[in-house]
This record gives C-alpha cells, structure tokens and sequence, in this order.
C-alpha cells in the first residue's frame, strides 16, 4: 500500500543519545559513549568521562573548568554516524580527581534537533543517592553502552576505589559504585547507568577491573557537584 510515511533510523535523525559513540575530534580508538543530557545555565550539555571528551587535554592537565569557547568554529566533540563523523558538541569543562572523572560539553544551538534525551528509559530529575555504608542486597541496574547496548548487572557496593592509568600516571578515585557482574567493555565509558523499574538515573561507567568481574560507576550527584549542575 502507497503511504507518505517514512521510516528513518535513530542513526540517522537524533544521534546525540544517551548511549551512542562520541569522541574527542576524530580520536575513534579512544571514543566512549554519550553519557546524560544534562542543563547548565539553561543550556544542554552532553555528560561522559573526561578521559573520553577531553583525551588530548590529559598529558598536561585534568581539570579545566569553562574553557573558552568559539561557536564559529566546528565542534570538537564529535560522533560516528554510519561511518561518518558528525557533529556533537564543544569541550567546557572536565575534571579528573579523586572523586571523578566527568566532563560536559555545550551542545550548540543548531543541533538542538538532534538530541534525543532517552526520557522513555530514565529521568535525571530525581536520581538515586546512596549513603555511605554497606548494600546488603544488590540493586539491579541497567547500562546503555556504545558497545554494549542495554545489559543488566547490580550495585553491589558504593564505597568502592579502583585506581585507573591515565596519560597523566595513575589515578585512585573512591567514593564509587561497584557493579557486579562487570557490565562494560572498552567503547562504553561514560554509559548511562540506571535502575531499570523507577527510570532514576545512577551514574555514568568509568571503567572496569582487570579480572571483569566488576563496572564502576561515578555517582551523579559528584557530578552535580562538580559541574554546579541542577
């Protein structure tokens, strides 16, 4: 039957999504995944790993809060979209320390278009806090990796350390979410981390450990703190 209906793939309409591949300017054997969508200064910004937006940066320096940005030229965080690089957003500001490893970068306003903010899996208007003390029964959670795509695993701690290499040495960050069984592949840092039966967000992936038996995950909330975000 004749229609005037077209079908088109998320790949081709909305590719800056929770869970899609990004990468600092054409770095594709470093790239990570897309993190949240998250507002700063009513602005959208996209939310992954410093060591995924802000790679280059890492030899010298890990912490750069608001670096200047110029709109006029091409956006330096970028996204393969069937085998084309793609626009996605500008570098402003990342932090690795020993609480975290998040930056965020300002979506601009000509590719409004093509966000797709994933309100029909979570919300990050209310996300999950957890006090500091031991999870006796394991929280199910679900991850959106680049690589991955949706798998299941469960918090099993949240006071846990993992100690990562960057360019810069080795990095010990603690007061991190532990998931067990190990969830993430390389291409996956920064991945969306959720409770799949409320919607309420939990984090973005760092990485894992050695033996794959667990995922970490730095808490939203120490990036809400971080970024001075809503």
């Amino acid at each position: 039957m004749p229609t005037d209906i077209v079908f088109t793939g998320e790949s081709e309409l909305q590719h800056i999504a929770p869970g899609r591949n990004v990468m600092q300017f054409d770095n594709v054997p470093k790239r990570g995944s897309m993190g949240f969508i998250v507002f700063k200064d009513d602005r959208p910004h996209l939310l992954s790993n410093m060591h995924v937006l802000g790679w280059s940066y890492l030899p010298h320096q890990h912490v750069i809060i608001d670096k200047p940005i110029n709109i006029n030229a091409r956006p330096d965080i970028n996204s393969m979209v069937n085998n084309e690089l793609r626009p996605v957003a500008y570098f402003r500001s990342g932090v690795i320390d020993h609480r975290i490893d998040a930056a965020i970068a300002l979506i601009p306003e000509q590719l409004f278009d093509l966000i797709n903010e994933r309100h029909d899996i979570f919300s990050i208007q209310d996300p999950l806090i957890f006090p500091p003390q031991p999870i006796n029964i394991p929280i199910p959670v679900r991850m959106l990796g680049a690589v991955s795509g949706f798998k299941n695993s469960a918090i099993v701690s949240v006071t846990a350390s993992k100690t990562f290499n960057y360019p810069f040495g080795p990095q010990t960050i603690v007061s991190i979410i532990a998931l067990h069984p190990c969830c993430s592949q390389p291409g996956d840092s920064g991945s969306p981390v959720y409770e799949p039966e409320s919607g309420r967000i939990v984090g973005i992936i760092i990485g894992r450990d050695q033996n794959l038996q667990y995922s970490f995950v730095i808490p939203f909330p120490t990036i809400q703190t971080a970024f001075d975000l809503p």
